[in-house]
């Protein structure tokens, strides 16, 4: 793959990491708004769904992981990424609209299993574009990403 592309692909992986903790760093800030307005929201119910989430996705992320190498052999890891962050990202979307908790916890858990998806597909796309002289490089930046993510939400 020509240097241009593969920088183009990194970056977008980095693009799509900043964005994962971006969102999950907007979700504490706006816990009140959530209980405002979110019907059947209680602070207990919010803190359900946060841990509940990083159990979706810590699931997801060993699922993926373990099993990526035979989803590849029918799916090829650029597929599979991509529908993976589809899943997090329409998921998402929806979440905007929610009209009640349920909806809300149903769907930000759908979107943790894409979400759970990202880390051991992106980072597999990682390894397979550079070398082993450059991966490191390219997972430290990565880091960048969870940081400024975190940062910015």
């Amino acid at each position: 793959m020509k240097d241009e592309r593969k920088g183009k692909t990194f970056f977008l992986i980095f693009g799509l990491y900043l964005m994962i903790y971006f969102y999950l760093g907007v979700l504490p800030a706006n816990v009140d708004s959530i209980l405002l307005n979110l019907p059947g929201a209680t602070q207990l119910f919010v803190g359900l769904t946060i841990t509940f989430s990083l159990l979706t996705s810590t699931i997801s992320l060993l699922l993926f992981g373990y099993f990526g190498s035979n989803l590849t052999k029918r799916f090829n890891r650029k597929t599979l990424f991509i529908g993976t962050n589809l899943i997090w990202i329409v998921s998402n979307a929806i979440i905007s609209l929610s009209p009640s908790y349920t909806f809300f916890l149903f769907f930000f858990l759908i979107a943790a299993v894409g979400n759970g998806a990202f880390l051991p597909i992106g980072f597999a796309i990682i390894g397979d574009l550079y070398k082993a002289e450059e991966r490191g490089g390219k997972f430290g930046f990565m880091q960048l990403g969870l940081l400024l993510g975190n940062g910015l939400g």
